[in-house]
């Protein structure tokens, strides 16, 4: 018996080969649209004419935020299920996990603050992200 070889495409667990069912690009994506949403989150909090009685927190401090929380929000999003998945479900599918993990994603965000004291906690600030992160996810998944 001779072994027929294919141009690349065998199938594989149910997928060509030479798909992945993990992207790089979808934790890019992700992280861009996080710094979208927390640098939303800051302009509309410290630059909208709200009152800041404590003050704005520096845009680099706010950054430095994004940075540290961004792997908890990958893991969350990881084990929610929207990382994995993309080649087995419809974007229906897809689209209902994003609120769940964006919430947990908030909730691991504002325990990060109270964890790390150098980490800037206006509770509008979170209520805004917490918004702007379901936008900018939904998009950048579109």
């Amino acid at each position: 018996m001779t072994e027929q070889h294919t141009s690349g495409m065998e199938e594989r667990a149910g997928r060509p080969d030479g798909m992945c069912s993990f992207s790089v690009a979808h934790l890019l994506i992700d992280a861009a649209a996080l710094l979208l949403a927390f640098l939303a989150a800051y302009v509309v909090r410290f630059h909208a004419g709200i009152p800041a009685p404590l003050g704005a927190v520096p845009l680099s401090a706010y950054v430095l935020f994004w940075l540290v929380s961004l792997p908890a929000w990958w893991l969350i999003f990881g084990f929610s299920g929207l990382y994995f998945a993309r080649l087995q479900e419809t974007p229906a599918a897809e689209y209902a996990r994003i609120p769940g993990a964006v919430s947990l994603g908030a909730i691991a965000s504002i325990a990060l603050s109270f964890l790390i004291r150098a980490l800037p906690e206006s509770r509008l600030a979170f209520l805004f992200q917490f918004v702007f992160a379901f936008a900018f996810i939904y998009l950048g998944r579109w």
